[in-house]
């Protein structure tokens, strides 16, 4: 039991701190940025999610992304929201693979991650030491 909630702990961390180096990457201007909100149901409820394209350009080269978020993200309850979240456009492009870029992150992931990675890791501790 120790062991699967070190080895939950360990990737919760390592997902935690890419997104903390995430948020240091280089920001450059989108062209040519498409959204959509796509409406889906879930249980009768109707939520929407974004989805798009850009177009960035990152050490005198073109490149062409449909990755609005890191790591997912977040259904909204109505398509204004959907939208208003990509009014800037600005990427985050990764330093070692330009090709790998972002609009923007999810608070609810990036605090759950830390979440998680705290909880496992007091789980461990109490189970190690005290039980």
């Amino acid at each position: 039991m120790i062991i699967l909630l070190t080895l939950l702990s360990f990737t919760a961390l390592s997902l935690w701190l890419f997104m903390v180096w995430a948020k240091f990457w280089p920001r450059v201007e989108c062209a040519d940025f498409k959204l959509e909100v796509v409406e889906f149901f879930v249980n009768g409820k109707k939520f929407y999610k974004p989805a798009g394209c850009y177009n960035f350009k990152c050490n005198k080269k073109l490149y062409e992304s449909s990755r609005l978020t890191l790591f997912g993200g977040r259904s909204y309850a109505n398509a204004m929201g959907a939208r208003d979240d990509f009014s800037e456009k600005i990427a985050f492009v990764c330093p070692v693979k330009n090709d790998f870029s972002y609009m923007r992150q999810d608070a609810r992931v990036f605090w759950g991650l830390f979440s998680l990675m705290f909880t496992g890791i007091i789980a461990s501790l109490v189970i190690l030491f005290v039980l």
